[in-house]
């Protein structure tokens, strides 16, 4: 019997890593949340470093999602601040920054 990756995917992602929701307006969906420390290079290799906020989500789970959207992950508010592809569109993994 063929995965229905459709239905797979929220309860992979509700199940695996953090277990968060992501809520964009009134509409939620399944996250893994991920706060990492990063280190970044310039061209002279002269770094600096910082935390990374990202969260995967399912694609289209969130009808308007876009750049500057303001979501909330447990009750913190983040804006999206980038949206690149991940896994051939299935997924979407968005970099968020806090909301001062």
């Amino acid at each position: 019997m063929p995965v229905d990756f459709d239905r797979a995917i929220p309860f992979m992602l509700q199940h695996a890593g953090s277990g968060k929701r992501m809520i964009l307006g009134s509409v939620s969906t399944p996250c893994i949340f991920e706060e990492r420390a990063v280190e970044v290079f310039d061209d002279r290799n002269a770094g600096s470093m910082g935390n990374a906020k990202t969260a995967l989500i399912q694609r289209g789970s969130l009808p308007g999602i876009a750049i500057g959207s303001r979501v909330s992950i447990d009750g913190v508010e983040y804006d999206v601040r980038a949206r690149p592809p991940v896994d051939e569109g299935a997924l979407t993994r968005l970099f968020l920054k806090d909301v001062t």
